[in-house]
């Protein structure tokens, strides 16, 4: 008895030490933002909402913090000490999950950075997508286009790009293009990041789901093409047609034929020469390349996407379209070239 009795003290001891070294961690964790992940929180702080009692509720609603209470302590302790003095600002926030409460803190009672709209129309290239970045202060183009090219990207549809390809822009196709809400002078590979968000809610789960014997990538190439040759008039459908129609008929058709892919070459390499080299200006010419060439040449729309997956019966196997944008489909070749004779005399 009297030994269990002497132990009995010990083992409090040390289970006290435990919680209390538990709790400490718990509090540090929060205080300090040890453990709580990387991840970016964007969140808007509305007029009636510029207070700490406020504040604490939206952080830990967005994972942000784990204790308001503790969190409203700090704040008081804080603003007591005098190393913060402003007031809760209102606007728009993009906080991260490893800030500590001292820096929460200081960037909610700093006047917001300006965000800026941006609009992509389905058909814009990376390039143009960059261009039209810089335009608005979001980013450099030169840093942009170096994310794309540098960046570590963790998405599952990503894996699909074949790793022996070597396009212009790596990412190519998969910039998915929308109406987006940007900081200005914001990380470019954030910037990404809100295309890959948009890419995956509103093309991935579909893409995911088909059932075809293209790969993702060669459906995005091809709904690249598509969105290129018909933009948004009503051919899309049909110009989709074609050219599953020909990848079907490989003996008789063994290339898509494509006046975009050429341009697409041709602009890059202007504005880009160091990026010319042969084997690429035969990968991405449709005339001369087999099947499905190299890759994407622009952000595809949904419906081009769709087009492609899901085409319309047909037979054809041509297309030519006048000033206007009018698309004359053909079957035969005879065809094709009355429809190339009635748009070059009209």
């Amino acid at each position: 008895m009297g030994k269990r009795s002497r132990w009995k003290p010990v083992a409090l001891v040390f289970m006290a030490s435990f919680v209390i070294a538990w709790i400490i961690v718990l509090v540090g964790s929060d205080v300090f933002g040890f453990g709580k992940g990387w991840d970016n929180v964007e969140i808007e702080v509305k007029t009636e909402e510029a207070d700490v009692i406020s504040v604490s509720k939206m952080l830990k609603k967005n994972g942000v913090i784990k204790s308001r209470c503790l969190f409203v302590l700090y704040e008081f302790l804080f603003r007591k000490s005098g190393r913060v003095k402003g007031d809760w600002q209102t606007g728009k926030f993009l906080l991260n999950r490893s800030m500590g409460f001292g820096e929460l803190i200081r960037s909610l009672t700093t006047k917001p950075v300006k965000t800026v709209t941006v609009e992509i129309i389905p058909g814009t290239t990376s390039y143009g997508i960059a261009k039209q970045l810089e335009e608005k202060n979001v980013c450099s183009k030169a840093a942009f286009l170096d994310a794309i090219d540098k960046g570590k990207f963790n998405r599952e549809f990503l894996q699909k790009i074949p790793k022996s390809v070597v396009p212009f822009s790596l990412l190519e196709g998969y910039l998915f293009p929308d109406k987006f809400e940007f900081y200005e002078d914001q990380d470019p590979m954030m910037v990404i990041e809100k295309f890959f968000d948009a890419f995956e809610k509103k093309v991935w789960p579909t893409l995911r789901e088909a059932s075809s014997p293209l790969t993702t990538h060669e459906i995005i190439t091809i709904a690249s093409i598509v969105e290129k040759e018909a933009g948004s008039g009503d051919g899309t459908e049909g110009v989709a047609a074609v050219f599953v129609n020909r990848l079907r008929n490989p003996q008789k058709f063994p290339r898509l034929e494509s006046d975009a892919t050429l341009r697409f070459y041709k602009i890059v390499t202007a504005q880009y020469p160091e990026l010319a080299t042969t084997e690429r200006e035969e990968a991405y010419n449709s005339y001369v390349a087999k099947g499905v060439i190299l890759g994407p040449i622009c952000s595809p729309s949904r419906r081009s996407i769709e087009a492609v997956l899901h085409p319309p019966k047909s037979e054809d196997f041509f297309f030519v379209s006048d000033k206007e944008g009018k698309i004359y489909f053909a079957e035969t070749f005879a065809e094709h070239r009355g429809n190339v004779k009635k748009v070059s005399s009209g």
